[in-house]
């Protein structure tokens, strides 16, 4: 996949010039092994039981809603979305310090058209907002991946 990085590429400090242009070019990159897998396995263990307790309706296909914020109510939805590199990363995109303004958990996408957050999400400076996206498991070209449009 194009644009497609090894989290360990990116070292500490240094972004590689070639992360850099992509991102530039195309407004997005992919980090490969973001986050360690036995994190990734706690959080979906604790999705899993946050769904069972929560006696939430399910869809037809035995999924439920969306759960918002729970980096504030779990420390390993919190590591989650505060990924050293990531951030790293996210520091040098935004070319300040990243703030983690919101999170939300789900288990089957969302399947919406493309469209747009920004009433949700507002920012100043306008467009100092970044979407990160962490996949919890296996995640195929041909299973709805994730996609955005790009409104500068």
């Amino acid at each position: 996949m194009d644009g497609e990085f090894q989290i360990e590429q990116l070292g500490t400090r240094e972004i590689p010039e070639q992360a850099k242009a992509f991102w530039r070019e195309h407004g997005y990159i992919v980090l490969k092994n973001a986050a360690p897998r036995e994190l990734i396995e706690r959080v979906n263990v604790l999705m899993d039981n946050h769904r069972r307790k929560s006696g939430e309706s399910k869809d037809a296909q035995g999924f439920g809603d969306r759960v918002g914020m729970l980096h504030q109510r779990s420390p390993d939805c919190l590591r989650l979305a505060a990924q050293p590199n990531v951030m790293n990363f996210l520091r040098w995109a935004m070319d300040d310090d990243p703030l983690l303004m919101g999170s939300l958990n789900f288990e089957k996408g969302t399947q919406q058209d493309e469209h747009i957050d920004s009433i949700f999400f507002y920012t100043e400076p306008m467009y100092a907002m970044c979407g990160v996206w962490f996949a919890l498991e296996d995640v195929h070209e041909d299973a709805g991946p994730l996609f955005y449009g790009n409104r500068r």
